[in-house]
């Protein structure tokens, strides 16, 4: 007991005479001097090159780390007038910020509409989140998946006014989404930790932590929280197994998971009679998830060269985009909202897959980062946000990854395809997009007085499929009996028509809607009829058509009747006015004949007959 009361005595008297010493050096005026801090783990001093200790006041160290690892804190150290260093030693480490743009914050309260939980993993330093006046008020980070935390770093901003706001707040790591239920991870902010601010505080962890959720709470308190930005030292895991690719296999054993990110890769090959298109080597990469696998196929891009289009012209053109070359790019322009891209693949074509290729070169290391969010879509309509979204959008998890391939689920059917970015003003730029699928014709329609034969068939049909044609009995068929759907998605060869063997009846069909123009010549007479028509469409429901007929036999039935109403018609009308006339000239004949007397008396006199 006498050596446990000796040892309490002598730190009570090494405060004591620290305090002494501190007050006695900032009454008296005497400059003290800062030790030496020692040396960051795979770090080293850059200024001054031989620094010799103790330093004086005001003196400042420079550290870096050496090649191959990330340093977090603050490089600089100061001498301050307690003879302390103001600042924490700096980290230099291989493990990386496992937290992303994107991924997914909340809080207990917004005190201001700009003060939102995304303020702490937005990359800037100058804003932060504030909750209101609350009991407890907490701050919490979903990472998307398991991370193993070495550490926690909280930018604080350079106010007392802040300093008051993240005292008695608690750092907690862990797997629960109750963050109550997660490790403390470093001390919890005092006086001591707060007079480091504005420069960052670094919380160690004790040990290595498995995590998903980070927090911040200000534990048994009422008052705000808020904080600057916050990093998380970690490294990522992969906690599933990516799979195989249809049509291909594994050459690699199975991984042993969970896997940290970049330690093991993944080999893959495709079968015989198909192509790979993307990556043979998958791994386990930032953001906790495996590269996109390979697609093994036997399906042809189809967009190659294809005319595209593009919301604002940046400086790089859109058509980059569909030019086969992964080392070029397109860019919207800058400071534009919502930026899109979209491809026409100039004919109708069944969609299984498509592949993106990210933007990762040129020294711009943040470009790749800009399609968070983006969406890809195919359809038939050219305004692309009708169309079908093909795939997931790209998030927090995949921002980082330098391909993706979206597959179409269901498979649709597509002319246009399109990239967008929602929500957000920022620079659009891809490396490449494929669209692999299988051309389609559409339906070519069916002559006037004739049918096809197309029993089971259903339309849009593939490459290759060929349909046959036939006129009713007592006409011509004029053009192919047979045509074909081509590799281009069209069809070899136009519509047939059919021509009466007495009479000359030529009808032109628009399989794309509009009029479809009729003229016909009857006893030298010339009738044009005008037969509106909206066209086939783009899909008919399934059903096994024998036989499509158009038949002409009632139209002609109908002019013959009217025909033969008309003539007795004109007939009597011409009688009528024949017997008019005749009767108008014999009135006007007794007019003229009619005698006027004068009489004698100088007055007029009229005979009447």
């Amino acid at each position: 007991m006498s050596l446990f009361y000796e040892r309490r005595r002598s730190d009570v008297a090494l405060v004591l005479a620290t305090v002494f010493s501190v007050l006695f050096i900032r009454n008296t005026g005497i400059n003290a001097q800062c030790p030496d801090p020692g040396l960051p783990e795979n770090g080293f001093v850059v200024s001054p090159s031989n620094p010799v200790f103790p330093m004086d006041t005001n003196s400042t160290l420079e550290f870096d780390c050496l090649n191959g690892y990330t340093m977090f804190g603050n490089p600089v150290l100061q001498c301050v007038e307690e003879g302390l260093w103001k600042n924490q030693l700096v980290i230099c480490t291989e493990l990386s910020n496992v937290v992303k743009t994107g991924q997914i914050t909340s809080m207990s309260s917004q005190r201001f509409t700009w003060s939102h939980s995304k303020k702490a993993i937005d990359g800037d330093y100058d804003s932060y989140y504030q909750t209101n006046d609350e009991e407890n008020p907490w701050w919490k980070l979903d990472l998307g998946g398991l991370n193993d935390v070495t550490h926690v770093v909280v930018w604080l901003k350079n106010s007392s006014w802040f300093s008051t706001h993240m005292y008695g707040t608690v750092i907690r790591v862990g797997l629960d989404n109750d963050i109550s239920q997660n490790t403390q991870c470093g001390p919890v902010f005092d006086e001591a930790l707060l007079e480091l601010g504005p420069n960052p505080v670094i919380l160690t962890c004790n040990g290595t932590v498995r995590s998903r959720y980070i927090s911040m709470q200000r534990e048994n308190i009422t008052g705000q929280l808020n904080a600057g930005e916050v990093e998380v030292i970690g490294r990522g895991l992969c906690e599933y197994d990516p799979g195989i690719p249809d049509n291909g296999y594994r050459i690699s054993s199975d991984p042993s998971l969970p896997l940290h990110v970049g330690t093991t890769t993944l080999q893959y090959a495709c079968n015989n009679g198909t192509t790979m298109h993307g990556e043979s080597t998958v791994g386990c990469v930032s953001g906790s998830t495996w590269n996109s696998l390979p697609l093994c196929t036997d399906l042809q891009n189809v967009v190659l060269n294809k005319d595209t289009q593009i919301s604002t012209e940046g400086n790089m053109p859109a058509s980059n985009g569909v030019d086969g070359n992964l080392l070029t790019y397109f860019a919207t322009g800058s400071g534009y909202k919502n930026p899109w891209w979209k491809v026409d693949l100039g004919a109708l074509y069944e969609v299984h897959y498509i592949y993106v290729k990210n933007r990762r070169q040129d020294g711009c290391d943040a470009c790749y980062k800009r399609w968070l969010g983006m969406t890809i879509r195919a359809g038939v309509d050219s305004d692309y946000l009708k169309n079908q979204q093909c795939g997931d959008k790209i998030n927090a998890s995949t921002t980082e990854l330098q391909e993706v391939l979206m597959s179409c689920q269901p498979v649709v059917h597509a002319r246009y395809v399109s990239a967008q970015i929602e929500g957000r003003s920022v620079v659009l730029n891809l490396g490449e997009v494929k669209v692999f699928g299988v051309v389609l014709c559409e339906d070519p329609g069916v002559p006037d007085f004739g049918s096809r034969s197309s029993t089971g068939v259903t339309f849009p049909v593939y490459e290759d499929t060929s349909i046959d044609f036939q006129c009713d009995p007592g006409m011509e068929l004029i053009g192919n009996k047979t045509i074909g759907c081509t590799s281009s998605g069209d069809w070899h060869a136009s519509l047939p028509v059919c021509k009466s063997n007495s009479t000359t009846s030529t009808v032109s069909s628009s399989p794309t809607g509009g009029a479809l123009s009729k003229t016909t010549n009857v006893d030298s007479r010339t009738l044009q009829t005008e037969i509106p028509s909206s066209g086939p469409t783009l899909y008919k429901e399934k059903q096994g058509m024998q036989t499509e007929k158009r038949d002409g036999s009632s139209s002609w039935q109908l002019y013959f009747l009217i025909f033969l109403a008309i003539v007795p018609l004109i007939l009597v009308l011409v009688i009528v006015l024949t017997k008019k006339k005749w009767s108008s000239r014999k009135l006007l004949y007794e007019r003229k004949n009619s005698i006027f007397a004068i009489g004698k008396d100088g007055r007029d006199r009229k005979s009447v007959v």
